[in-house]
């Protein structure tokens, strides 16, 4: 009996320490989503289409800009192929 408490408990502890390093895994991912990319900084179309959000088309003054969630980024293209290039936020966003 003393064993299965102590396999119990074994078994608890290890569960609360995958949970945990699952919400940090979680967290940092969230971080790295959003705060990752410097202004300037260029996304290939894969690594834009593997972000966690939702990308919105928002016209400003004629310029189209894609905005991910708090982070804004602008259509490029660099030896023939689609790049996003993160930007400032336009005027008013």
């Amino acid at each position: 009996m003393q064993d299965d408490r102590q396999d119990y408990q074994k078994n608890a502890r290890e569960d609360r320490q995958e949970f945990a390093e699952n919400q940090f895994d979680e967290r940092a991912e969230w971080y790295d989503d959003r705060w990752r990319f410097a202004v300037g900084a260029s996304l290939t179309a894969a690594t834009f289409s593997s972000l966690s959000c939702v990308s919105t088309t928002v016209i400003v003054g004629g310029v189209t800009y894609h905005r991910c969630d708090n982070s804004w980024y602008s259509r490029a293209y660099s030896g023939g192929n689609v790049t996003y290039i993160v930007v400032n936020a336009p005027a008013g966003y």
